[in-house]
């Protein structure tokens, strides 16, 4: 277990704590480290990590008894670290980073996140298949382990502090202010289109399939719409605002390829699929 000040904007002393009795004792570990730890992951009985302040990431061989500090170049916190196996690990944290190394840690690399959000959690439930949440409601997800990550669709405004998944479907988001998230589809085409109300009877997209260009018409005039052409890795490829029942897309610059349209309202939103031929 590690810890220390949970405050993000003051540093405390790092502390290492280690169980064999399932929780009834712990035995402390002091002057490991002089700042805080905020993240421990295993992937064997032997081989373990902390990440926290400084960009600093601790590694273990012998079971928690030593750690050894890993510089990584970062220079912020490392809210979380998780690894896939004992020489694939991920670690993120503040400015958006994300970091990858296969090769047990001895060397990091800053992979592209595709935002600016601070990211508090990540986890993998297969070698491919990763999440990473942060502030501002914002998910990540990755396909192709860890190598691009796509900023899945917004639903909740809340600091996500944790993610966790049962199996490749199910997954779970908490944050501040009691907020849950669940996923049961692996976080959707992209993520949110079955967690939010929606109306996809009032939405038509024609022709489909499409070769050019697309026409998508709703039957409801939006006050204030918002109309996002998505591709299945949760990209946002074309984004409008719109306040006409009737929108004709360009699509020339796309690849053939499966598509889908999300048109947000108010309070509701469409979604529906369409071809590129």
């Amino acid at each position: 277990m590690v810890g220390g000040d949970r405050d993000i904007w003051n540093q405390g002393p790092g502390i290492i704590l280690k169980t064999i009795d399932g929780g009834t004792t712990w035995t402390s570990y002091p002057g490991t480290v002089t700042y805080s730890l905020y993240s421990v992951y295993f992937p064997d009985a032997n081989t373990g990590y902390a990440s926290g302040d400084g960009g600093t990431i601790l590694k273990t061989t012998d079971g928690g008894i030593t750690w050894t500090a890993i510089s990584t170049g970062a220079p912020g916190i490392l809210f979380s670290i998780y690894f896939t196996d004992t020489n694939t690990g991920y670690a993120v944290g503040d400015g958006a980073i994300i970091l990858k190394t296969i090769d047990g840690g001895a060397t990091w690399v800053v992979v592209s996140s595709g935002t600016s959000t601070w990211l508090f959690s990540v986890f993998f439930p297969d070698k491919y298949t990763g999440y990473a949440v942060g502030d501002d409601g914002k998910i990540l997800k990755t396909t192709d382990g860890g190598t691009t990550w796509n900023v899945l669709s917004q639903i909740s405004n809340s600091f996500l502090n944790s993610v966790f998944f049962t199996d490749a479907q199910t997954g779970y988001v908490v944050g501040w202010d009691g907020c849950i998230v669940n996923t049961t589809n692996g976080g959707g085409f992209p993520m949110g289109f079955n967690e939010m109300p929606e109306k996809s009877n009032t939405l038509s997209i024609y022709p489909n399939p499409a070769s050019t260009h697309v026409t998508i018409e709703t039957s409801e005039i939006p006050a204030r719409g918002h109309l996002s052409i998505i591709n299945p890795n949760g990209q946002q490829l074309i984004t409008r605002q719109i306040s006409e029942p009737k929108t004709v897309i360009d699509l020339s610059a796309l690849p053939s390829g499966v598509y889908f349209v999300r048109l947000t309202n108010d309070k509701t939103v469409e979604v529906k699929k369409f071809i590129k031929q």
